[in-house]
């Protein structure tokens, strides 16, 4: 019998180092000749250090980024953001994405 292969593509928000990603990356399913596993698009994080991490342990790209919508970050920090920070938009998360659209959306908050 012939294995069929699936393949999903996944992005995780929130990313931190990548346990999350690392799960998907080891899980392979199989059932009646049809084999299933997950492909990372990105991993996004706001920490820098996280995402050096995160490309470490799990392979995979990771991208530095900012979630908030301009009342979270002031919610959250107690100030206005930079006036280099912007609102991420979703054309920002496709390109982290290099083009591609993901299958399945991962968000593991507080990373």
């Amino acid at each position: 019998m012939r294995t069929l292969l699936k393949e999903y593509k996944i992005l995780h928000l929130f990313a931190g180092i990548g346990g999350g990603s690392l799960g998907f990356q080891q899980a392979v399913g199989e059932w009646k000749g049809l084999k299933g596993q997950f492909r990372t698009l990105a991993g996004i994080d706001v920490d820098p250090k996280a995402c050096e991490d995160y490309e470490y342990i799990t392979g995979g790209k990771a991208v530095c980024m900012d979630l908030f919508e301009r009342r979270d970050y002031i919610d959250f920090h107690g100030h206005e953001p930079p006036d280099d920070w912007k609102e991420v938009t979703p054309e920002d998360i496709l390109v982290a994405c290099g083009g591609e659209y993901p299958d399945v959306i991962f968000l593991s908050p507080p990373c």
